[in-house]
Parts: structure tokens; sequence; C-alpha cells
């Protein structure tokens, strides 16, 4: 079979590679955990995400080379870190410290920056004080000008670039002073020399076997009799003092503890003495203003004596009275109960009869002329004579509705007049049908 004719076989798709989908959700599931592992590398150093923590402002007046995330320690124990530092409005670094959940520092806690090691690092401790009071939430503890212990680089920050600037002018000068003094000055170094010879001479005569330094020093020899006379008791007053300094030898510490809360304590002492002249002051003007009642007191307790002695008669009075009150208290309550369904109906019945009421007010000169109200209706006619005298005619005018009102239909050239004026009853016609205006027919049409 020649090489035209061999049969191409197809080639075979591999069935190892997987789709499109799957390959790009483990990209995204790779690209997902890079991306959380870096934000817990970056974010791990201020503190483990999702861990409470307590945080604490401290300002002080200055922090030297304090940096964010040294060591916070109580007692030598690490207790937390250095969250953040900023500067504060008085001019003082905020210093917002982060400190582990339960960390529990009295009122009056301290603050110290303190030295960690010869390189400048630091860190800073609290000092809990004695306070049975916890430090309140949001408060701040201030350090004073003695917050900030100097290390050995501190010391050497002093000769700065500036420093050492001015140190350079110092010694620029002093050498500008002394340019063509060199003679001088020699000549007062040679002089020096040579006097040191006789000075040694001298302090060796007076200090030779056989002399008498109280005749050069009288006052000396004067001075030191009465002490040697007594060094006894000089011995003695020093063996005494030594047992009265032995008791705060032995309790040095807490004499130190002491010291220590001195200054807090005058400061609460200047406090409470201000609180004190406070209210002193306030109980002076008490009293002042205490004085002219207390001129009126005797006489108001004589009134109160005199009202106290003719008071038990009409206490007791007051006493049958209440005792036979309280026998119709009960059934006053279940009257006022079992009326008290009724109260609903009643104030809805006054409601309605109240713009009846108001109507008939208004019409009270009608009814007090009632006869001549009456009369009108009525009136007497005829001649003929009768039992009663002359006969008499009950007129009355009936006031018939239109036919159309009578059908239903509504009229839109008349309607009835409401009620005539209060007291203007006699003083005309009593009108029925009245004709609408012009404007209102027109209207109508």
């Amino acid at each position: 079979m020649s090489a035209t004719h061999r049969r191409i076989r197809p080639r075979r798709q591999r069935t190892d590679q997987d789709p499109v989908g799957r390959v790009l959700a483990r990209a995204a599931v790779v690209v997902g955990a890079f991306t959380v592992l870096t934000y817990l590398a970056l974010t791990v150093y201020s503190g483990i995400p999702g861990k409470h923590y307590d945080y604490v402002t401290a300002a002080v007046p200055r922090t030297g080379n304090l940096l964010t995330h040294d060591p916070v320690r109580i007692n030598g124990r690490r207790v937390g870190q250095v969250h953040s530092i900023t500067a504060g409005r008085d001019g003082n670094a905020d210093i917002r410290l982060q400190l582990q959940a339960g960390t529990k520092l009295p009122a009056d806690t301290q603050v110290l920056l303190r030295a960690n090691g010869l390189l400048g690092a630091r860190y800073v401790e609290l000092q809990p004080g004695s306070s049975a009071a916890a430090l309140a939430p949001g408060a701040v503890i201030r350090g004073g000008s003695q917050s900030l212990t100097y290390g050995v680089t501190d010391t050497l920050d002093v000769f700065d670039e500036e420093t050492r600037g001015g140190l350079k002018s110092t010694l620029g000068g002093l050498g500008q002073g002394l340019l063509g003094q060199g003679q001088p000055l020699n000549q007062t170094l040679y002089d020096a020399s040579r006097a040191i010879v006789p000075e040694q001479r001298l302090m060796r005569q007076l200090s030779a076997p056989g002399t008498r330094l109280t005749e050069l020093l009288p006052s000396l020899d004067a001075g030191l009799t009465p002490l040697d006379a007594n060094r006894g008791t000089l011995t003695q007053l020093m063996g005494t003092g030594a047992d009265a300094l032995q008791p705060i030898a032995d309790r040095a510490v807490q004499l130190r503890a002491a010291l220590a809360e001195a200054p807090a304590t005058l400061t609460r002492a200047e406090t409470g003495l201000t609180h004190g002249r406070v209210l002193l002051r306030s109980v002076r003007n008490l009293a002042v203003e205490a004085r002219p009642t207390l001129h009126d007191a005797p006489a108001g307790l004589r009134a109160a004596t005199h009202l106290l002695r003719q008071s038990p008669r009409p206490l007791r009075q007051t006493t049958a009275l209440l005792r036979t009150a309280d026998t119709t208290v009960k059934p006053v309550l279940r009257l006022v109960h079992a009326a008290s369904p009724l109260l609903a109906p009643l104030d809805e019945g006054l409601t309605n009869l109240t713009p009846m009421v108001s109507i008939l007010g208004r019409y009270g000169c009608d009814i007090e002329n009632f006869g001549e109200v009456f009369r009108s209706v009525t009136g007497f006619g005829g001649t003929g004579e009768g039992p009663n005298g002359p006969a008499m005619a009950f007129r009355l005018t009936a006031a018939a509705p239109p036919p159309g009102e009578a059908l239903g239909a509504k009229d839109p050239l008349s309607h009835r007049q409401s009620y005539a004026k209060p007291c203007s009853f006699l003083s005309k016609p009593y009108p029925i049908l009245a004709p609408r205006p012009a404007s209102t027919s027109k209207a109508g049409r």
C-alpha cells in the first residue's frame, strides 16, 4: 500500500484537562487565600483579629523615641502594646494603649516611659495606685514632667548638630581670646610650678612632730575641746540616733512607698482643704441667712406650743369624723361603680341636648313673652254671646309644603326660611316661603 493511500487516523483529544470554569474557581480560591494571609500578616502585629482588647489613653509632655507597638508593662509583666501616638490639643502627646481584656487599673494609676536597654528602645510602665475606684471608661492617665526617664541615647542626643555647632563656636571664641597670649600664659604656668615647692615645705613644717597647731589655729582647739570632753555623751547620742533610725532602715521599702505616695496625698489634702474652705464659706452664708429666722424662732415655737395644746379636742373630733366617714366610703364606692355604666349614655344625652339648649337660650325673650306670642296665634272674633263671653276663634296658619316637595321634587325657586331672629317674632309677620336671591336662582339654573 502506498503512502498516499495510507489512512490518516484523527488525533485524539486529551481528556486530562479540567474545564475552564474549574480552573478559574481554583485560581480564585488561591488568590483569596493569599489575600487573607497578606491581611493577617499586616494586621496581626496590631492584635489578633477578632480578639477583644481594652484601650486606655495616656497624656505625657514628652515621649522620647517611643514607637508604636512598644510593650506596655505592669510590675514587669507585659499587658499590651502602644497602639498609636498622636498630638493632643493641650500640647501633650496622647498615647493610646492597647491592653489585654480584663486589665484592671485603679483611678490613681501613673504612667512612666522607661528605657528598654542601651540602644534607645522604650516601653510604657503603668504603676497602679491604691485607690479602690477603677479607672473610668474614656479617662486619661496624665503624666507629669518626670514621666520620661532619660537613657544613654538621650544623653548622646544632647550633643546634636545644633549643640555641636555651639560648642565649636565656644572653642573657637576661646582660641581667639588666647590668641597672642601664649607668653603671659606660659609665664603664669611657670610661676605656679615654682610656688609648689615652698607650699610643700610649709605643709611639712606644719605637720612635723612637736609643732603646736593650736597656736596657729586657737579657735580650732577651743572648738574641739568641748567635743573631746563630751565624747562619751556624743557616742551615746549616736547610739540613740542609730536606734531611732533603725526602724526606718528596717522598713526602707515601706518608707519609699510612703514617700512615693506623699505627693499624691498632699495633692488630695490640698484639694480637700480647698473644698473645706468652700464648705466653711457655705456654712457661714447659711448662718448669716438663718439669723433672721432664728430671731423669729422663739415666737414660732410658742405659737406651735399653743397650737399643740389646743389641738387634742379638734383632733378627737376629726378622728370621730373619719371613723364615721369610713363606714360611708364603701357604699359610696358601690354606688359610683353601679352608676358608671349610666354615665356614658347620660354624657351622650347631655351632649345632644347642648345645641337645643343653646338655641333656646338665644330665644329667652320670646319664652318670657309667651303670652304675647300666644295672643298673636289666638284672636277674638265674632259678636255673638256665649256662656263664656265672646266666642274665641283659634286661628292657625297652615304651612303647607309646595306641591313639588310633597312629591319628592325640590323647587329651586323657593326654600324654607330658618328660625326667625331672637326677640323679633312680633315685629313682622311669620314668613313661610321666601324666593331665593337672583344669584342663587341663576346658579341653580
